[in-house]
């Protein structure tokens, strides 16, 4: 065998390994949670042992982005495959948990806003993605909570929503800007989704 043809087949493996970790592996936990000034925004999604990818900005610098530029942010913390994301489980722990470090030490924020935009993936299309003003519920010092809820209509037994948190807060007079998401289902675990039924009479969003 030539060296042309080793190069070639070389370049080719390369190319095989580059696709399988970008799109069949997930995102990596050392991916998933970038931190500016050393802040970072830390989320626990219900009972889910998988983190969501976080994406921290100065909230000035956040505002300044292109649409393209959000367009890929948003490509970025929906993950890179099936699985790759946190899911909200509304039967047994509906909340998600959030705090905030700076240099790794634990810390107040202050102002702190949450936006929460809700899709359904079981919609029939007419139904638009909700925005919702978040309430959080204060845990502790520096943790807090958010009490979810099915904010679309139901049209099946199990339902799943996708959900675009954006968190605006301040740290030490600066303020920034956090954004993930995550899944929510009503689904218990091990549910053969391909076995839905469809309601006789659809469920409007929870009040």
């Amino acid at each position: 065998m030539n060296k042309q043809v080793r190069y070639f087949l070389m370049i080719i493996a390369l190319a095989l390994v580059s696709f399988v970790i970008t799109n069949v592996m997930g995102t990596a936990n050392k991916k998933r949670n970038n931190q500016v000034d050393g802040v970072k925004l830390i989320v626990q999604v219900s009972k889910d042992q998988r983190k969501p990818i976080v994406r921290t900005y100065k909230k000035s610098v956040y505002d300044g982005l292109s649409t393209l530029e959000v367009a890929k942010i948003y490509e970025e913390i929906s993950g890179k495959r099936e699985g790759d994301l946190p899911c909200i489980d509304l039967l047994e722990d509906p909340k998600v948990y959030f705090s905030f470090k700076k240099e790794d030490q634990a810390v107040q924020a202050q102002d702190i806003h949450l936006e929460v935009l809700a899709k359904n993936y079981n919609s029939r299309g007419e139904d638009k993605a909700k925005k919702i003003k978040g309430q959080l519920e204060k845990v502790n010092d520096t943790t807090y909570a958010f009490q979810s809820r099915r904010f679309t209509t139901q049209y099946e037994k199990y339902f799943m929503e996708e959900l675009v948190f954006k968190l605006s807060y301040h740290i030490d007079g600066v303020e920034y800007f956090s954004t993930f998401i995550c899944l929510q289902s009503n689904a218990p675990d091990g549910t053969d989704f391909s076995k839905n039924e469809e309601l006789a009479q659809p469920k409007e969003a929870d009040k």
